[in-house]
Parts: C-alpha cells; sequence; structure tokens
C-alpha cells in the first residue's frame, strides 16, 4: 500500500438515509486506514441505499474504474450497478469507510429574519384583543323534513353513514 498524496487522491461520497461513506482507490489507502475498511458483506447492505440517494456519484465512480454502463431501465440499471460494486468492491480496486455525515450547518440555508418595523403589531398581541361578537349563522333547515327522513331510513334499515353501509354489507377494513 502506498501513500498517495492528498491533492491527488480521488474521494467519493456516498450517504445512504442514516451512514456516509468515502470510497478511494485501493493504491491510495494509507497503512493506517486499512483496519477502518468496511468489509463488502457490509457495503452490499448499503447498495440499495447508494442507488436511491447517491446514483450520479455512483456513475462517475465507476466511470473511474472503466466500468460504464449503457442506457437501462431503472430496475436494470440498479441491478447492473449492484453487480458492478460488488465486482469493484470484491476485487480490491475500490475500498470505503464509514464516515461521520457532513450535514451542513442550519445557519447556511436560513437567513435572519429582517427588522420588524416600529409600526407593525404584533400578532400576539392582537390574538389577545377581544374579538367581536358574531351573530350565529342563519340555518336554513327544515326540522320537519329531516326528521321524516330519518325516521323512514330507520325503518327501512338504510344506514346513515358509509361506515354503518360497509358494515351491513359485510366489508371490514
Amino acid at each position: 500500500m502506498q501513500n498517495a498524496p492528498e491533492a491527488q487522491r480521488r474521494v467519493w461520497r456516498l450517504k445512504t438515509a442514516s451512514h456516509e461513506y468515502e470510497v478511494i482507490r485501493e493504491f491510495e489507502l494509507d497503512e493506517e486506514e486499512a483496519p477502518q475498511v468496511v468489509p463488502l458483506e457490509e457495503l452490499q447492505r448499503e447498495f440499495d441505499g447508494w442507488v436511491r440517494y447517491s446514483l450520479n456519484t455512483l456513475r462517475g465512480m465507476l466511470g473511474a474504474m472503466d466500468r460504464v454502463l449503457p442506457d437501462l431501465s431503472p430496475t436494470e440499471e440498479s441491478r447492473q450497478l449492484k453487480r458492478l460494486l460488488t465486482e469493484v468492491f470484491q476485487s480490491g480496486r475500490l475500498v470505503a469507510f464509514r464516515r461521520e455525515s457532513r450535514q451542513p450547518a442550519l445557519g447556511l440555508f436560513v437567513k435572519p429574519a429582517p427588522p420588524v418595523p416600529k409600526d407593525v403589531v404584533d400578532a400576539a398581541v392582537l390574538a389577545r384583543e377581544p374579538k367581536p361578537a358574531q351573530a350565529p349563522p342563519a340555518r336554513n333547515v327544515d326540522v320537519a323534513q329531516q326528521d321524516s327522513c330519518l325516521g323512514s331510513a330507520a325503518q327501512d334499515g338504510t344506514p346513515f353513514c358509509e361506515v354503518c353501509d360497509n358494515i351491513k354489507r359485510g366489508i371490514t377494513t
């Protein structure tokens, strides 16, 4: 194992939902890093996540290994990528390490709120103020007609709601 200069070292970062990996070519592996190499069996469990979260990185990484896929359906491409990944990691041409996630600080994405002008009223103050009394909405319900409809439905067994109808039909969900 030789020690490659840091400037020339090619590194790919691959992410899954829960882990992040750093992949390098085997000849760039430092002696101190050798014990940290993740075994192939563990990596194979991550291939689906890599295909889901780091597809373009995988294509570039395999291209650097002279492994290029033709245009394929997404399902076939996924299957072929997993096969090629197994080959290059099994042959030892690539090695991977689990790394701490490099999540950027939220401050990079969230801008501070602009200062609030003095003439703007705080929403909390407005919420504390009593609301004006409102008249109840007018009802245009014919109670006698509603009573007649519900009474006849109850006599002939017509269900009043979808759940009751499903129970009557024997449908349970």
